[in-house]
């Protein structure tokens, strides 16, 4: 069952409505796990800082940024339970800013005043601006990341990627922009818990897994390779002896150690997924595989080239179409483009077209000569004289 979900796809306006609508998204979901995404530049700090406690008071949610998000929505986000970001989307923060319009003729009287104003005003923005280096520093504390790092980020005032955000520890989980990138995202979360001797994190839905294996081809490289994801960090029973890593001929229900040993190799994170293996011991250098784990990679990479084979067909079709669609990078985009102009494509012939005008009557003929005589010049003349 999908998650409730509000599209945030809007500033944070002073006036509250924002906040409204959230609020009664979150009402209406009481007690729910909901979804906040959220595509948007920013907006008033008051109203951030409202929704950060609304997002705390309702306790199960997770904020998906999606897009460019910059300024007050990066820290509203913070009273969310989970913090997620597409792979593909930036995020920003920076320091606080306030309206000043002093475009005016002014006396002196007027000078001074707008002294003390832009004094005060300044000090405002300076007690927002260490109300908010305080969120930032809190959320990168894990992260090892100083007051100072802080500051100069938010002096940079620039957009960081969905990874770089992930590192300073604004966001909690990095989210594949498209299922087919769902195969990086998971090997690097593997290869940090293996790394590290880690167990995989909660927020790796297993079932969510088990439905995208259930999507693709029992042949499929996808679907092997969930597989061997979904073998090796499923919890382990109290009964059941720790299988020897080296075992190639797990079944789907095996029970992998997912901590190895410093004495093994775990460089290799998708031919150690692909396998169900959490990597190989090292001799001299040199790895020793079995004659079925070698037909596994040699499957894996027959299915990699059918994939390939498919890929390149396709775009040497769309290539064909025109010398703009072939100048374009990329299988997607090349679609889009072509979608784009069938988009725009009229779906029905306009009125008219097509149609043959219909016979003129002989009467009709003779109407048109009188009256294309009656134009003439020289008739036109002689009804003068």
């Amino acid at each position: 069952m999908e998650k409730p979900t509000f599209k945030f796809y809007y500033s944070i306006d002073a006036y509250g409505w924002a906040t409204y609508l959230l609020q009664r998204f979150l009402t209406e979901n009481k007690g729910k796990e909901v979804v906040i995404e959220v595509n948007s530049p920013g907006g008033s700090v008051d109203q951030a800082i409202v929704i950060q406690k609304l997002l705390q008071g309702h306790g199960n949610v997770t904020v998906r940024f999606v897009g460019m998000c910059a300024s007050a929505v990066t820290w509203m986000a913070f009273g969310a339970k989970c913090i997620e970001i597409y792979d593909d989307s930036f995020w920003m923060c920076h320091r606080s800013s306030i309206t000043v319009d002093i475009y005016r003729s002014m006396k002196v009287d007027d000078i001074d005043r707008m002294i003390l104003q832009l004094q005060s005003q300044k000090k405002t923005a300076e007690a927002v601006d260490l109300m908010i280096i305080q969120k930032y520093y809190q959320r990168s504390q894990a992260k090892n990341k100083t007051i100072e790092q802080v500051i100069s980020l938010m002096n940079e005032e620039r957009f960081m990627s969905a990874a770089e955000a992930f590192e300073w520890g604004f966001v909690d989980v990095v989210v594949p922009a498209t299922k087919q990138s769902h195969v990086n995202a998971v090997s690097m979360i593997v290869q940090n818990c293996a790394q590290q001797g880690l167990p995989l994190p909660q927020t790796i839905d297993l079932d969510a897994l088990k439905r995208d294996l259930e999507a693709e081809h029992d042949d499929g490289l996808l679907a092997k390779f969930l597989r061997s994801l979904t073998a090796a960090f499923r919890p382990k029973a109290s009964n059941q002896e720790e299988v020897n890593t080296e075992d190639a001929t797990a079944s789907e229900d095996t029970i992998i150690n997912p901590n190895p040993t410093n004495e093994m190799n775990i460089k290799f994170v998708l031919i150690n997924a692909l396998l169900a293996v959490a990597g190989f011991e090292v001799s001299d250098g040199k790895v020793t595989l079995t004659e079925d784990q070698m037909q596994k990679l040699e499957d894996a990479l027959a299915d990699a080239k059918i994939v390939k084979d498919a890929h390149d067909a396709a775009v040497q079709t769309l290539d064909g179409i025109s010398e703009n669609v072939k100048s374009i990078e990329g299988l997607n985009n090349k679609v889009l483009a072509v979608k784009a102009v069938l988009d725009r494509t009229p779906a029905f012939a306009p009125a008219g077209a097509g149609v043959t005008a219909p016979q003129k009557s002989e009467q009709e003929k003779k109407q048109e000569a009188i009256d294309n005589s009656a134009k003439d010049p020289v008739n036109g003349y002689a009804r003068t004289l």
